[in-house]
């Protein structure tokens, strides 16, 4: 029967050269993704500050819309007031219209005067 013989010296070396390799692989791994985990939070951040400005600027859009929509609104209620104003003048000048007699030229009035009958001032 043979004896059992451990794993040489060689050997050894071999194998701990590749854990060493490995461990290595690992630690590189490891710092590019700490690498990529600050580069992620500090995107994290600046979206998270341009969110906030984002939200500031919807609400003054907001208030603006508001605003705006009070203009609008009380530019109807003057256009709907002036209309009726209208309304009613232009029915105010049916009513004088046919009210009034119609205007005769001075020309043609009874009451003009010819040239020569013109009273004489002194």
């Amino acid at each position: 029967m043979g004896r059992h013989r451990g794993k040489t010296p060689a050997r050894l070396r071999a194998e701990l050269d590749r854990a060493d390799c490995t461990l290595i692989g690992l630690a590189t791994e490891v710092d590019r993704l700490r690498a990529e985990r600050h580069e992620l939070e500090r995107q994290l951040d600046r979206a998270g500050i341009d969110l906030s400005g984002a939200l500031d600027d919807l609400h003054a859009t907001k208030q603006l819309v508001r605003h705006l929509e009070a203009l609008v609104h009380l530019r109807d209620q003057q256009i709907d007031d002036l209309t009726r104003k209208v309304d009613i003048g232009v029915k105010a000048e049916h009513v004088i219209a046919a009210t009034q007699p119609i205007p005769v030229p001075l020309h043609q009035s009874p009451l003009a005067t010819a040239p020569g009958n013109a009273p004489r001032t002194a």
